[in-house]
């Protein structure tokens, strides 16, 4: 192990023993051994938001959660999402199901206009090399990847045996954005966690994105639609946004579980850059 590396290690068991007892509550313990194992070896806003479905589906005592991600490409962020999940579900005690969606072998498809940025995205990149192939390794790890057009496909979700927690769209266009807000708005609120992390990849990296384009455009026209399911940031630097579904019964009952997880901190534990 690397100077570095110890360094890291000991400052981060530095932040880790300054959490209290019970600043997480029963899951506390969870929270600092999972972050033990994540921390500088994963993807900062990957492990943000499976650590946070899993804190809410333990509080709520359901069986576990899923995770999603929509834009696969080569793997390599599916392969991650996996690996923090397996982490994650051994130190909650809880099931955590894992999906891809990907268009496949075809890549990135035609765009259809501005808001898709043409000018940035070039038709055919990111394609599968082996579709069938990775279904088939990602099976292995219990993951369920699902090929073909994404406005047609995410409808499998309906049928998830556990409430979606996380959700990460890579899919860069507008318009393949637009089905997965339109499944996210439309969707029973059972088939959601009360709060659901979103990490979205290209709202804020190049300069010439927009509020009128692409990933953020398709944002202000969901907020737009109804009132009882909004999104809104919580991490500039990180992404990472949330679906706050107004409408779930924990959402509108006195007393209910608590769902005040400060996101801040965890941030702050594994990137004390951030603030």
């Amino acid at each position: 192990m690397s100077i570095a590396s110890i360094i890291k290690k000991l400052l981060l068991e530095q932040r880790l023993g300054k959490i209290g007892s019970d600043q997480y509550g029963p899951e506390t313990l969870a929270v600092k051994n999972a972050i033990r194992k994540l921390a500088y070896r994963y993807r900062t806003p990957y492990v943000l938001g499976v650590l946070i479905a899993a804190i809410t589906a333990k509080r709520m005592g359901i069986s576990g959660t899923s995770v999603v991600e929509f834009g696969v490409a080569r793997g390599e962020g599916l392969n991650e999402l996996a690996s923090i999940s397996q982490v994650i579900q051994s130190t909650f005690g809880i099931k955590i199901d894992v999906y891809g969606f990907d268009w496949g072998a075809s890549g990135l498809r035609e765009t259809i206009d501005f808001r898709d940025h043409p000018e940035m995205w070039k038709p055919g990149t990111y394609c599968m090399e082996s579709p069938n192939e990775m279904v088939e390794n990602f099976r292995k790890r219990n993951v369920s990847l699902v090929i073909g057009d994404i406005h047609n496909t995410i409808k499998c979700l309906d049928k998830a045996p556990l409430p979606i927690g996380f959700v990460i769209v890579d899919v860069d266009y507008y318009n393949s954005t637009v089905p997965i807000m339109e499944w996210l708005l439309q969707t029973p609120s059972t088939n959601l966690l009360p709060a659901v992390p979103l990490y979205l990849d290209d709202t804020d990296s190049l300069f010439a994105l927009s509020e009128y384009t692409g990933q953020k455009l398709a944002i202000n026209e969901f907020n737009q639609r109804v009132e009882f399911r909004k999104i809104d940031k919580k991490s500039e630097k990180y992404r990472l946004y949330a679906v706050n579904c107004f409408d779930h019964t924990l959402r509108n009952t006195i007393n209910p579980i608590r769902l005040d997880i400060n996101h801040r901190n965890l941030i702050q534990l594994l990137d004390p850059k951030q603030f």
